[in-house]
């Protein structure tokens, strides 16, 4: 209609493949003209900032959408349900699973802060001690990414899931360059192919493939080498380099590095090239995410 007004056409959106095959409309919101005179400055819009409920995949769910825009998803889970990775859910959802509470609780945190002097690089992903993966602005953490959080389009990768959302709010709410890389809890991003014992000598041989590791249900058994398993330790399992022998471990999808030491034999299940301790997981990022491509590149004594 020639008549109508411009504002409505812009307010506008929809919301799509939030499930496969599966249109999701937004209705028109009704918004406020504003004119001003030739020349004159137009003051920056704040942000809109709105939760549009709906179902996915047959659970409550709530989008956190900017401009109209959806940028992440809470998916409605019983408090106490424990995902299919084995991870207790976190953010805390009301008896029945509506996912409103976290979500409108998440859109207040931000409104707050962007009446403040707001500055959208500083928003990031920060992985805590426990390997677990945050929203934070400056100091202070906005959101767990846990599995009740996601996103249009997202991957098995928990970390590149975060990046990816992070990213979203980062363009939208201050057209914020996007990150490449987690922070760690002092706010120090991951280094690429940062390794984290020394390497002595060359490279002798470079292998490819899928990395696992095991932690404390181990502590104090014999490995295959004859010396107690610690979780502690910088040291791994594969089925036929020498013990002893020194391999430089870096996981593809964060670029993150350790040396580990080969003493015991292993892994056990198909399509795994090398189990890790506990530690050198919690170094690669492995924790959350149990696997993950590697590089494996074994050392010259």
């Amino acid at each position: 209609m020639p008549n109508a007004p411009r504002n409505k056409v812009l307010h506008m959106a929809t919301l799509t493949s939030l499930v496969a095959g599966v249109l999701w409309n937004v209705p028109a919101l009704p918004g406020r003209s504003e004119v001003f005179k030739v020349g004159e400055r137009t003051p920056a819009a704040a942000p809109t900032l709105r939760v549009y409920p709906h179902t996915l995949n047959g659970q409550p769910a709530a989008t956190v959408l900017v401009h109209n825009i959806p940028i992440l998803t809470f998916v409605g889970r019983t408090s106490g349900v424990v995902a299919d990775a084995g991870v207790k859910v976190a953010n805390a959802q009301p008896s029945g699973g509506d996912p409103l509470l976290p979500a409108t609780q998440f859109i207040a945190r931000l409104h707050r802060l962007l009446q403040q002097r707001w500055d959208a690089k500083d928003l990031q992903v920060v992985m805590d001690e426990r390997q677990q993966l945050w929203l934070q602005y400056r100091h202070e953490r906005l959101l767990h990414f846990d599995p009740s959080v996601t996103f249009d389009g997202a991957s098995a990768d928990p970390v590149q899931n975060a990046l990816q959302m992070t990213n979203r709010l980062r363009l939208r709410l201050g057209n914020a360059p996007p990150l490449t890389a987690v922070a760690t809890p002092a706010n120090q991003p991951f280094s690429p192919q940062r390794v984290w014992s020394a390497a002595v000598g060359s490279v002798r041989a470079v292998l490819r493939g899928w990395a696992s590791w095991y932690g404390s249900e181990f502590r104090g058994q014999r490995t295959a080498s004859g010396e107690p398993f610690n979780p502690q330790d910088l040291t791994a399992a594969h089925r036929t380099l020498p013990f002893g022998t020194r391999v430089r471990v870096t996981n593809l999808r964060n670029g993150r590095s350790v040396v580990v030491r080969i003493n015991d034999r292993g892994p056990h299940l198909p399509g795994r090239e090398i189990d890790i301790s506990a530690r050198a997981a919690r170094i690669l990022g492995l924790i959350q995410m149990g696997t993950a491509p590697v590089r494996l590149e074994v050392l010259e004594p």
